[in-house]
């Protein structure tokens, strides 16, 4: 039979567990309270966890953002490059300014003209042989693409088009009216300059966080020597 001991408090009788009890209670507290450490440890791992990643994925983010603005950059450099060439060997200013055109496409974004349906990919990526097999086609120097076709079947028609109004149906972009291409200049020494500039869109999401607007103006410069005057001469009509 269980002992219980009383006390008297306050002319109120309070019953005392015995010896054994009070080493229970407390063995439970103490389990209880490692317990309650390790919750709260593990929370604060978790914490700190998200903190990281979160922290990782901005870092990742904005480095993403200026690796497009190097390449975009780039591409108007080739924009130039390609107008003061054409500009070089003779070309009027219109076949100059298509070439200009031709050469951003890279940057002018979702292609409005044709209108064009993704047909689903055949790229599997369910066993690790497929996924390879998708790896090897994407590091390709021309990799397949749908879209790629048709621009490719489209651009030698624009580059042809005899006037502006026939050119939007042939092909055209989301953002090439972004892109600035003016006509090459001649310089008193002989060259050839342009200057290819775009207010390029930012869509990579916080981007806000690194830069206040939504876009931001790039340029891309090109200079050649015109020599066409040592083959060509102007026809009079």
């Amino acid at each position: 039979m269980q002992k219980v001991q009383l006390q008297r408090s306050k002319n109120m009788w309070i019953a005392l567990p015995n010896e054994a009890e009070r080493i229970h209670h407390h063995n439970t507290q103490d389990r209880s309270g490692k317990t309650r450490i390790c919750l709260s440890r593990s929370g604060q791992s978790l914490i700190e966890s998200c903190i990281v990643m979160g922290i990782m994925c901005f870092v990742f983010l904005g480095v993403f953002q200026l690796s497009q603005l190097f390449a975009a950059r780039e591409f108007l450099s080739y924009s130039a490059a390609r107008g003061v060439r054409a500009k070089a060997v003779g070309f009027n200013n219109f076949m100059v300014w298509k070439t200009m055109r031709v050469g951003v496409i890279p940057n002018a974004g979702v292609m409005i003209s044709p209108e064009f349906e993704h047909p689903p990919t055949d790229w599997g990526t369910g066993t690790p042989a497929a996924l390879w097999s998708a790896w090897q086609r994407a590091m390709r120097e021309t990799p397949p693409s749908a879209q790629g076709a048709v621009e490719q079947s489209r651009i030698p028609l624009y580059l042809g088009a005899q006037w502006r109004g026939q050119l939007p149906p042939i092909l055209d972009y989301a953002d090439w009216d972004t892109v600035s291409t003016p006509d090459p200049t001649e310089e008193l020494s002989g060259m050839l300059s342009v200057t290819v500039s775009q207010d390029y869109p930012l869509r990579v999401p916080m981007h806000t966080a690194f830069y206040a607007g939504d876009s931001i103006e790039l340029k891309g410069e090109a200079r050649m020597e015109n020599h066409h005057s040592l083959y060509l001469t102007d026809a009079e009509l």
